[in-house]
């Protein structure tokens, strides 16, 4: 989810407060995160709706390149960039530990 506003100046407002681990990591159900402009947002709940499909909105893309994540415990604020470099080298450091 958070790689869509990586290599770009946008952020993330994210709320995970009312889900569990077990509820975000589970394999046994299909989920898709989209990002719809706000002013489409009604038109897309709509025809979900329509189609009996169940979205919910789990947070906001911001102009501020930081990604704040609320989960049970606390909300972390992230700098966009320092978790774009680790995602980004996490196989090559995790391939080549030396």
């Amino acid at each position: 989810m958070l790689q869509v506003v990586f290599k770009t100046g946008f952020g993330l407002t994210v709320d995970l407060s009312n889900y569990s681990g077990a509820q975000l990591f589970s394999e046994t159900q299909s989920r898709y995160v989209v990002s719809v402009a706000p002013n489409q947002q009604a038109a897309f709940e709509a025809l979900a709706q329509e189609r009996g499909v169940f979205v919910q909105q789990l947070g906001t893309v911001t102009d501020e390149p930081t990604i704040h994540l609320t989960t049970t415990e606390r909300t972390h604020r992230i700098n966009k960039a320092t978790l774009e470099s680790l995602w980004q080298h996490a196989l090559p450091t995790l391939l080549n530990p030396s």
